[in-house]
């Protein structure tokens, strides 16, 4: 039997629409508190590393691990969420990640914390965001009655404050005070975001579309089933390539974004922190606008565009020496790679039957987290030998060069029925 993709913005008969407004509210502020620990150790691991080492390779490393590990972790991760009660399985990957943290936090505090350590508890941290991340994609259409892109874009906005702005921002302040501080504020922001989902999400808004009962299948058919859904379907692999070729040009910049900004910007812990959480600002503005941008001119362009002010942005910081020019650069690439997030995660989430959704997102992430680890070596090498500025100068022409050639097959995303701009007026 062939599943049909569930329409924009349905929802589940659970309950009310208020109902569905209160689930959506709490796994608003889940995702937030969770994420804006993210933001402390996002910070907070590299500049602990960086006391540590002064490898370019070595920090850029602590990157390349959290994309290493995603990517293993994304295809189980996509199983487990198409066959766990994903209420569960947000719950639990809060809690493991809570834990590791915790144990880093005791390991920073008796002395003994070292690069090992911190690749390790980068990489749980990554498995769990990878699951808890594709459980939060398959759920919203359940939880939210408003409009997918809308739900899409305040997700983005809370990631990306909680993240980007006041998690980094705190860390370079904690990080100066006492390095476990940042750890420590992230395990608890896990453990709270558990206690939030468990609380405020009922089970039953997790319940299964109604339809025929499927007979059981094993892990492998339903991985199967996924890849061959995942191949049969151009825009959705074509999503796939073009993402996963912006989160390698992306990876290559962050994985010496601490080096770029302590010792060609000459900032410290705390400055460096206030950059990332700058610069950010403008990623909020393009998860608003990027419902806005796809609105007037279709999903396909509005990628198209956005993924050009990414790259722009990414070439343009090793043009500049200065903190200021450097933080709108630094915004230019979060503001775009922001928008491009919101409106491929909205066309998948139309193009994708509900019931296959973690499987078939999966191997989405795994095509873009296998991109992580080689971006950031990457550009660590590069760093190697030619210092931060010709990794940013790398990164922006490898993400351009990639969207050139993806460009015209980018713009057929405009065909699809719901992302044409004049449907969307």
């Amino acid at each position: 039997m062939t599943a049909t993709a569930a329409s924009p913005g349905q929802a589940e008969a659970d309950g009310t629409d208020t109902g569905r407004h209160r689930s959506f509210r709490y796994l608003l502020w889940a995702t937030g508190i969770s994420t804006t620990g993210d933001g402390l150790v996002f910070v907070g691991m590299p500049l602990l590393a960086i006391t540590i080492t002064r490898s370019p390779l070595a920090i850029a490393a602590v990157t390349a691990v959290i994309g290493a590990a995603t990517a293993a972790a994304a295809l189980p991760a996509g199983l487990v969420a198409d066959r766990m009660d994903r209420r569960q399985v947000m719950i639990m990957s809060n809690v493991a990640a809570g834990t590791a943290l915790a144990l880093l936090v005791t390991a920073i505090a008796a002395g003994i914390a070292d690069l090992a350590m911190i690749y390790i508890a980068s990489a749980v941290i990554a498995v769990c965001a990878v699951t808890y991340a594709l459980a939060v994609q398959a759920v919203v259409p359940t939880v939210t009655s408003s409009g997918l892109t809308s739900a899409n874009g305040r997700l983005q906005a809370s990631q990306i404050v909680g993240s980007q702005c006041l998690g980094p921002s705190l860390a370079g302040v904690l990080f100066n005070y006492a390095r476990l501080l940042p750890f420590l504020g992230d395990s608890l922001s896990f453990l709270l975001s558990a206690a939030l989902i468990r609380t405020g999400i009922p089970r039953a808004a997790m319940q299964r579309p109604a339809g025929p009962v499927q007979p059981p299948s094993s892990l492998a058919q339903d991985l199967r089933q996924g890849v061959r859904w995942f191949r049969q379907h151009q825009p959705v692999w074509t999503i796939a390539v073009t993402v996963a070729a912006m989160a390698a040009s992306q990876s290559m910049i962050l994985a010496v974004m601490v080096i770029y900004g302590t010792r060609r910007l000459h900032l410290g812990p705390a400055g460096y922190g206030w950059f990332i959480a700058g610069a950010s600002l403008l990623g909020i503005f393009g998860a608003t606008a990027a419902s806005k941008v796809a609105k007037h001119v279709g999903t396909g362009w509005a990628v198209i565009l956005s993924a050009a002010v990414a790259m722009a942005g990414t070439a343009g910081l090793g043009l500049v020496r200065t903190v200021w020019p450097a933080l709108l650069l630094f915004g230019a690439q979060e503001f775009g790679s922001t928008a491009v997030n919101v409106n491929t995660i909205s066309a998948r989430q139309q193009l994708i039957p509900r019931e296959l959704y973690g499987r078939v997102s999966s191997v989405h992430r795994l095509i873009i987290a296998a991109a992580v680890p080689l971006g950031a070596m990457l550009g660590g090498a590069i760093a190697n030998l030619t210092g931060t500025p010709g990794t940013m100068l790398a990164a922006g022409a490898v993400g351009a060069a990639a969207l050139l050639i993806a460009a015209p097959v980018l713009i057929r995303l405009n065909n699809i029925p719901g992302n044409r701009a004049r449907d969307q007026r």
